[in-house]
C-alpha cells in the first residue's frame, strides 16, 4: 500500500507517495531515519500536529497512520527510529484534552486488531467532544500545573483557616449548635472558647469515648480516617523519598521534556521501556501487602468494639424478630402467637405486634400533626406579640376567600377546634382498627409482624432456622431499632415489590446514562453566559465543572427518593446502607473512572464488553495523564470539610427559627443535618472514594499520598469535634458501614492491580514487572477471601450472648420502645 507522509516543516505540496513494492529494505531504513529527524526538528521548533488535518503546514498524520507506516516497514531491523517517532508524536500532543487522547488510544487499539482506517475514523467520530472527562472539567497533565497546584493548595489551606475563624465565633455565639452534647452532659468536658482548644479536644478523644458519645458507626468512621492516614503515609513516604529521586534523575520521560514539573517524580516521567519500570512490580506487591496488614489491624479493633456493642444491645431490639411472608391463615396476633408458642414454649412469647393496613387512620393522624404544628406556631406568634387581644393571629375563612369578602377567622380558635375534632376522629379510627385486627384473620392484618421473646436466646435461634419448606414464608430477620422502622414499606405486597424494584433499577441506570449529557448541557449553558470583565475570569474557572458539581450534589437525594418510592428497604438504617453502596458505585464510575469512560457510560460498557481483557491497558492509557486533576480534587475536599465545620445550614435554620421560637425549640427544629448528603451512607461513600484515589494513583503520582493524608487529618479533627460535641446521636447499625467500607477498599485494591498490570504491559522493558503485578492481583484475591471468612462480626458467640464475664446470666435494660405503628401507640 502507498502512504502519504507529511512533516510539519514542509510546505503543503508535500505529499510523497511511497510504494513498498518499489523500495528495498535499505531505502526504507533511510526513509524511517529521515522521517524521525524531520519530526524531531518540528518539535524543537514548537510546531504542533492535528490528527487528520488535510493541510500539511503544521500538521502530521495521526498516530494510526504512523503505526500503520511502522507496520508496513516491519522488515527493517532497527526499531529505534519508529520509537523515537512515536515518542515525538506524544510530545507534540501535550495540551490535548483527555477525550482527544482517548480517541487516539482507541484508534491504536483498533489498528492493532486489524481494523481499516475507514472503520477507525468512524469510531473516532462516535466518541464525540462531550466526553465524561470534559464534562467533569478534567484536562490532561500540562506544563505549568505545578504552580496551579501550589496556588490551589494555598487557597484551600486559607479557606480552611477562614472557616475555623468563623467556627470559633459561632461556638461563642451559638453554643446550642456546637456544644449541645456538653450542655446535656453526654460529654463531660467543654473546650474553652479560644482558637485551638477545640482542635486538641477533638484529637485527644479516643475510640471508647467516641463509641459512648456518638455510637459505633460514627466512631468507626473516625477510625476510617486514622486508617486512611496510615495507608496514605505508607504510600507517600517510600514512593516520594525512595522511588521519586530515581525517577527524577533517570526518568527522562515526557514530563522532563515538556516541562511538566509536577510529574517529575511520577510515572509520567519514565520512558517507555525504561529499567525504572522494574520498581513498580515490587511497589505493587508492597501496596497490597500493606493494605492487608492495615485493614486487618482496623478490623481487629472493630471486632472488639462490635462484640461489646452486641453485648450491650438493649431490649426490645435484642429480643425481637421481624417476621415477613406470614401465610394468610396466621395473619393475626393470636394465630402468630400460637404458631411460635408451638415452635418454642408459649411462655417464651412476650409480645406480638402485627403491621396493619390503616390508610384512613394514617391520613387522620397526618392532618392532626399538621394542625398541631399550625396551632403551636400561631400560639407562639401571639405570645411573642405580648398576648394582646388585638394582636391575635387571623386567617382568611374558606367562605370569604370563595366569595371575595374580607372576613377573617381567629387562627388560634380555628386550629384548636380542628385539633379537638381530629383527636376525636383519630381515637375512633384507632379503636376500630385494633378491634378489627383482633377479630379478623387477614383483613387489615398484613403479612409482616414483630415477635418479641422473653429472652434473646429464642430470638437468636429463630433467626437461624427455617420454619417451613417454602423460603417465601416466615422470613425471619433481627429487628432494627423501633424508631427506624418505615412501616409503609412493610405493607407492600411481594407482587408489587418486584415491578417497582425493576422500575427503580431502570431509573438508577438512567442516572448513569444521563450523567455526561446533563453535565455537558449545564456546562454549555454556563460557558455561554457573559459577565462583566471584573468577574468573567472567575466565572470561567468555575463554569466547566458547574454541571458536575450540581449533579453530584443532588445524586444522594435522588437516590433517597428512588429508594423511598420503589425499593422499600423497611428501615432508615437500611436506606443509608443502600445509599452507601449505590453512591459509592456512582462516584467510582464518575470520579475514579471518569477519564476512562469517554463519551458516555453506554459507550464505555460497549467497548469493555467487546474486549474485556484489554481493560487493564484501557486504564493504563487514560489514567496516568490525569493525575494532576486528582491531586487538586483531594485538595478541594479540604474546602468542603471546612464548610461542614461551620454547620451553615443548621445555623441559618436556628437563627431563623429563633425569631419565633425559644432557643431549645429552634435547636430541635434545626436538627438533624440533612441525612441525604450528611448521613452515614453518603459520608462513608465519599471517605472511601477519597482513600481509593490515593490507593489507585499513589504509586503513579507520589504527592497523592500527601494530599490524602492531609485530607484525612482534617476529617479526623473536624468530624472528631462535630460527632462528639455538636451533632445529635443517630441510630446505630453497630459498624455495618465500616465493614462495607473495608470491602470497598479491597475493591480499590483489585482496581489498583488491574491498573498496574496495564502500565507494566505497556511500559515495562519485559514481562518481569507484569508477572509481579499479576502475583499482586492473586494475593489480593487471597486476602479478600481471608477478609470475608476470618471475621465473625455479625453475631456474638452463644456464651458471650447469654453470660457475663463472671459466668452470670446477662441482664438487659428495656428502653420501653415498641414495635408498633405510631398511629396505634396510644391504643396500647
Amino acid at each position: 500500500p502507498a502512504f502519504s507522509i507529511c512533516a510539519p516543516t514542509i510546505s503543503t505540496a508535500c505529499p510523497v507517495k511511497l510504494n513498498r513494492d518499489l523500495i528495498d529494505q535499505h531505502k526504507m531504513l533511510a526513509l524511517r531515519v529521515a522521517l524521525s529527524l524531520a519530526l524531531a526538528a518540528s518539535v524543537s521548533s514548537q510546531s504542533t500536529c492535528e490528527a487528520g488535518s488535510d493541510e500539511c503546514g503544521g500538521a502530521i498524520v495521526n498516530d494510526v497512520t504512523f503505526l500503520q507506516t511502522a507496520a508496513a516497514l516491519d522488515s527493517v531491523e532497527s526499531p529505534k527510529p519508529v520509537a523515537a517517532l512515536h515518542k515525538s508524536v506524544q510530545i507534540s500532543k501535550r495540551g490535548k484534552s483527555i477525550s482527544s487522547r482517548q480517541k487516539d488510544q482507541r484508534q491504536r487499539r483498533m489498528a492493532k486488531k486489524g481494523m481499516s482506517s475507514k472503520d477507525t475514523t468512524t469510531t473516532t467520530t462516535t466518541t464525540g467532544d462531550g466526553s465524561a472527562a470534559e464534562a467533569s472539567g478534567i484536562s490532561a497533565n500540562e506544563a505549568g500545573d505545578l504552580s496551579a497546584f501550589i496556588s490551589a493548595d494555598i487557597t484551600n489551606i486559607f479557606a480552611v483557616l477562614f472557616f475555623c475563624v468563623v467556627f470559633v465565633y459561632e461556638r461563642q455565639r451559638y453554643p446550642a449548635m456546637f456544644n449541645y452534647n456538653s450542655m446535656i452532659g453526654l460529654v463531660k468536658d467543654t473546650p474553652p472558647n479560644d482558637w485551638t482548644s477545640w482542635i486538641w479536644a477533638a484529637a485527644e478523644k479516643q475510640r471508647e469515648e467516641h463509641v459512648k458519645t456518638c455510637g459505633l458507626d460514627h466512631a468507626m468512621l473516625l477510625e476510617m480516617c486514622v486508617l486512611s492516614m496510615r495507608i496514605c503515609a505508607w504510600i507517600f513516604l517510600p514512593m516520594t523519598f525512595l522511588v521519586g529521586p530515581l525517577i527524577l534523575f533517570y526518568g527522562n520521560g515526557d514530563a522532563s521534556q515538556t516541562g511538566d514539573n509536577l510529574s517529575l517524580i511520577g510515572i509520567n516521567n519514565i520512558e517507555e521501556g525504561s529499567w525504572l519500570m522494574y520498581l513498580y512490580g515490587p511497589a505493587t506487591l508492597g501496596v497490597v501487602f500493606m493494605l492487608k496488614y492495615e485493614v486487618n489491624r482496623s478490623m481487629r479493633t472493630f471486632c472488639k468494639f462490635r462484640s461489646q456493642w452486641l453485648k450491650d444491645l438493649q431490649d426490645p431490639q435484642a429480643s425481637t424478630i421481624m417476621v415477613e411472608g406470614i401465610p394468610e391463615e396466621y395473619q393475626s396476633a393470636d394465630k402468630l402467637r400460637d404458631f411460635f408458642g408451638k415452635m418454642f414454649d408459649p411462655s417464651d412469647i412476650k409480645d406480638v405486634d402485627m403491621v396493619l393496613y390503616i390508610p384512613e387512620l394514617e391520613s387522620a393522624c397526618a392532618q392532626l400533626e399538621t394542625s398541631k404544628a399550625a396551632l403551636a406556631e400561631k400560639t407562639q406568634q401571639w405570645e411573642n406579640d405580648g398576648k394582646k387581644e388585638d394582636a391575635r393571629p387571623q386567617m382568611s375563612s374558606l367562605g370569604s376567600s370563595v366569595l371575595g369578602s374580607s372576613g377573617e377567622t381567629d387562627a388560634i380558635k380555628y386550629y384548636s377546634a380542628e385539633v379537638e375534632r381530629l383527636e376525636s376522629e383519630v381515637t375512633t379510627l384507632r379503636q376500630t382498627a385494633m378491634k378489627q385486627a383482633k377479630d379478623e384473620v387477614g383483613g387489615i392484618n398484613s403479612s409482616t409482624a414483630f415477635v418479641r421473646f422473653a429472652s434473646r436466646k429464642q430470638a437468636r435461634v429463630s433467626v437461624s432456622v427455617a420454619f417451613t419448606a417454602d423460603k417465601n414464608e416466615f422470613i425471619i430477620t433481627a429487628a432494627d431499632p423501633p424508631d427506624e422502622m418505615i412501616y409503609a414499606d412493610l405493607k407492600v405486597s411481594e407482587e408489587s415489590k418486584g415491578g417497582q424494584r425493576a422500575l427503580g433499577l431502570a431509573m438508577v441506570f438512567g442516572l448513569y446514562v444521563a450523567f455526561t449529557p446533563f453535565c455537558v448541557w449545564i456546562t454549555n449553558i454556563a460557558d455561554s453566559i457573559t459577565l462583566p470583565d471584573s468577574i468573567q475570569s472567575t466565572w470561567e474557572s468555575y463554569a466547566p465543572t458547574l454541571g458536575l458539581l450540581i449533579f453530584l450534589s443532588f445524586i444522594p437525594s435522588v437516590f433517597i427518593v428512588i429508594f423511598s418510592m420503589l425499593f422499600h428497604y423497611k428501615t432508615e438504617l437500611a436506606v443509608q446502607k443502600q445509599l452507601q453502596v449505590w453512591y459509592f458505585w456512582f462516584l467510582f464510575f464518575f470520579v475514579i473512572l471518569v477519564t476512562v469512560i469517554g463519551s458516555g457510560f453506554l459507550d464505555f460498557i460497549e467497548e469493555l464488553a467487546a474486549d474485556p481483557l484489554y481493560f487493564p491497558q484501557m486504564l493504563a492509557e487514560a489514567m496516568p495523564s490525569a493525575t494532576h486533576y486528582y491531586l487538586n480534587y483531594l485538595g478541594a475536599q479540604w474546602f468542603t470539610h471546612g464548610m461542614n465545620l461551620i454547620r451553615y445550614i443548621q445555623v441559618f435554620k436556628y437563627v431563623g427559627f429563633c425569631n419565633l421560637w425559644d432557643e431549645e425549640d429552634a435547636r430541635k427544629m434545626s436538627e438533624p443535618e440533612d441525612q441525604d448528603y450528611y448521613g452515614m451512607g453518603s459520608r462513608s461513600a465519599r471517605f472511601t472514594i477519597n482513600l481509593m484515589i490515593v490507593i489507585v494513583m499513589g504509586t503513579m503520582s507520589p504527592l497523592m499520598g500527601m494530599q490524602g493524608w492531609v485530607n484525612f487529618l482534617v476529617c479526623r479533627i473536624i468530624y472528631g469535634y462535630l460527632f462528639v460535641y455538636a451533632e445529635g446521636k443517630k441510630a446505630d447499625s453497630g459498624g455495618v458501614f465500616f465493614v462495607k467500607q473495608m470491602q470497598h477498599v479491597w475493591l480499590g485494591a483489585f482496581f489498583y492491580t488491574f491498573l498496574m498490570i496495564g502500565l507494566c504491559l505497556s511500559r515495562a522493558p519485559d514481562n518481569i514487572p507484569v508477572y509481579m503485578t499479576i502475583l499482586a492481583f492473586i494475593y489480593v484475591c487471597y486476602a479478600y477471601r481471608k477478609f470475608e471468612t476470618d471475621y465473625e462480626w455479625e453475631n456474638l458467640p452463644w456464651a458471650d450472648m447469654c453470660l457475663t464475664a463472671d459466668g452470670k446470666e446477662r441482664d438487659r435494660e428495656d428502653t420501653g420502645a415498641k414495635f408498633i405503628q405510631p398511629e396505634l401507640l396510644q391504643a396500647k
